[in-house]
């Protein structure tokens, strides 16, 4: 099939990651396409390069936005449908930039810090229950289950999938 036309194990949706409403709408056509979802991937984001003070507040705060707030915001949602599967995942994707001071990067570097920091202690938050696992990867590799909900980033446009490996 065509890139864009629904099928049972693909769903390509369009959505501004930033509006809450846009996100709840997303949430809600792929919970009644799939029935469940396994797998939550955080991988949108990006970073600004530029010394902290010629960048703009605003540039700087659009892209907190996207890499922390949204990110928080998809886990909450995702935590009560992951917890009705046997086994539920949620990757949330940083950077080696989460180790270390980058000057030009300043602000992207802490919030990368930020998802690394937030995915160990939901991890920790969320080890009783064993489920959903939690895991932050400095890397792309990963193995999606059944249902996988990936957000990417890509040249500017913000892409979201829906699909299935079975």
């Amino acid at each position: 099939k065509e890139l864009g036309d629904p099928s049972a194990n693909f769903l390509p949706l369009e959505m501004d990651l930033t509006n809450e409403q846009s996100v709840k709408n997303a949430i809600e056509v792929t919970v009644s396409h799939f029935k469940t979802i396994d797998v939550l991937v955080n991988n949108a984001g990006y970073g600004l390069w530029g010394m902290f003070e010629k960048l703009t507040l605003t540039e700087q705060f659009n892209m907190m936005q996207l890499n922390m707030q949204t990110l928080v915001g998809l886990t909450h949602y995702f935590i009560p449908i992951l917890k009705k599967n046997k086994s539920a995942f949620i990757l949330n994707t940083s950077s080696t930039a989460a180790f270390q001071a980058i000057p030009a990067l300043s602000v992207y570097a802490a919030s990368k810090a930020f998802v690394l920091t937030f995915s160990r202690g939901l991890q920790m938050e969320l080890k009783k229950t064993k489920k959903p696992k939690v895991k932050s990867k400095q890397r792309k590799n990963f193995h999606c289950a059944k249902y996988c909900f990936f957000f990417s980033w890509c040249f500017g446009l913000i892409n979201c999938f829906f699909f299935s490996l079975y």
